[in-house]
């Protein structure tokens, strides 16, 4: 193999010069991918697109992989200037899926593996072995959402309501009040309190057994930072800061931003802001941060986040504690409801029940719906919070980004966190808130279908 050309494409950088909706941006944007998953992607890609140009046998990319390719072959320019670095035109050519080639395929996938392993190391099973990201959780998906398992527990207490009266009033018959009111607040309380606490040693343990995850164990700091706030507004926040702080920006009293100096270095998230600041001189700040909303660079940040909890919610894992937290909250419901019940039959007062159920009603609300994104609002910003606090290696966490991470709104600029706050506080009065084929012949067996085929060699 040749080292030189490795190292000529291993540093070829997809996203120069960096533009609102280049390679990397749209590649996390449209698949739901996290920032570091997407640069792992693409060096496998790279890795890929080596042994293609490099082998003399034919090579097959794995699914995500070729979502990878895919992608590079739309920006069509920069894909002819790679393949330059390869020295090779190595050509996307979908499979017919035809029968005859299915061994040539599985022949192909062999040949990548070992001389991927040959050169490279072992494969990396999250971007070889799995088809797309929610897979390699290796979480089985549930049957039911969020909202079902809501419906089917008002349509069990429904069901259990008039057998449970029959069944428990004798025992009603036998507690007088206030004694059960009493009793029947503490249930509550215990209740309450037992479910939180075993609602965050199972998310603990949930995240324990993710922990191997390179989705999880590779989030960036901005990432958190809206999985912690649930809003992309603290990490827009954090970029224009910095920029402040740089002294590229400018903003005044009046909360209006100016750019004071062109950026020749920066990043996706600075240059959109930075070309919206050339484009409008002298804007107020909540315009720029409306705008920032809308571009791809921050949206692919809410999404991969969201797409984590979707797959965390959806799992059968956690619809155990969901159905666990329904079933006390609603045997709560059951224990009131037919005390009334039988209450009102017998002519009793049940004003001080009915208060007490409309209270469960509202605190049981809050309380599901905090569960719903415990783990990505809460467990997982918390275990990354004391990583970051106790890591010895300070490089890795030493960037202004995981300063903000740690100290939230505290770290922004003396000048610039009241006009944060003032606009906080206006938004919440105002809103609720595949194969290849190179010269030397490729096909593609899934680009285009479920998994590739590949390259052949010269």
């Amino acid at each position: 193999m040749d080292n030189i050309l490795w190292k000529k494409v291993e540093a070829y950088n997809f996203d120069f010069p960096i533009s609102e909706y280049g390679f990397s941006t749209r590649l996390a944007y449209e698949n739901n991918w996290t920032i570091n998953y997407t640069q792992k992607a693409i060096l496998e890609y790279k890795k890929f697109m080596f042994l293609a140009a490099t082998s003399s046998v034919m090579v097959s990319p794995s699914a995500i992989v070729d979502i990878v390719w895919h992608q590079h072959l739309i920006f069509t320019q920069l894909y002819n200037k790679f393949c330059d670095v390869l020295g090779k035109r190595i050509e996307h050519i979908p499979s017919t899926h035809n029968r005859a080639e299915k061994e040539k395929f599985a022949q192909a996938k062999e040949s990548t593996r070992v001389l991927y392993e040959g050169f490279f190391g072992k494969q990396p099973e999250e971007f070889w072995n799995y088809d797309n990201l929610s897979d390699i959780f290796l979480l089985d998906k549930s049957k039911y959402d969020f909202n079902q398992y809501l419906q089917f527990s008002i349509g069990i207490f429904i069901l259990l309501f008039l057998p449970f009266c029959y069944i428990i009033r004798p025992v009603y018959l036998a507690i007088n009040n206030p004694f059960f009111v009493i009793g029947y607040i503490g249930i509550i309380i215990f209740s309450l309190l037992f479910l939180y606490q075993y609602n965050q040693n199972f998310l603990n343990n949930f995240y324990s057994k993710l922990s191997f995850n390179t989705v999880i164990k590779s989030l960036t700091a901005m990432e958190l930072i809206y999985m912690k706030a649930g809003k992309l507004d603290n990490v827009i926040h954090g970029y224009v800061n910095q920029l402040i702080v740089d002294e590229f920006v400018s903003i005044s009293a009046d909360k209006k931003v100016n750019n004071l100096k062109n950026k020749e270095e920066c990043n996706p998230f600075e240059k959109v802001i930075m070309d919206e600041l050339k484009s409008h001189k002298n804007i107020q700040y909540s315009y720029i941060l409306n705008k920032m909303r809308m571009k791809p660079v921050f949206i692919q940040i809410k999404n991969s986040a969201n797409h984590i909890d979707r797959v965390i919610l959806n799992s059968k894992q956690f619809s155990k504690l969901l159905v666990l937290n329904y079933a006390v909250i609603f045997t709560l419901f059951l224990i009131g409801c037919s005390r009334m019940a039988i209450g009102f039959q017998r002519g009793k007062p049940i004003f001080l029940l009915v208060l007490i159920s409309v209270f469960l009603i509202f605190i049981s609300f809050i309380f599901l719906r905090s569960l719903k994104g415990k783990f990505t609002t809460a467990i997982i910003p918390e275990i990354y919070n004391k990583l970051v606090k106790s890591s010895v290696v300070k490089n890795d966490f030493g960037s202004w980004e995981w300063q903000y991470f740690l100290l939230g709104s505290i770290y922004l600029g003396s000048s610039f966190a009241p006009i944060i706050i003032n606009n906080n506080n206006n938004n919440n009065s105002s809103n609720g808130d595949s194969s290849s084929s190179s010269s030397c012949g490729c096909s593609c067996g899934s680009s285009c279908g479920s998994s590739c085929g590949g390259c052949g060699g010269d």
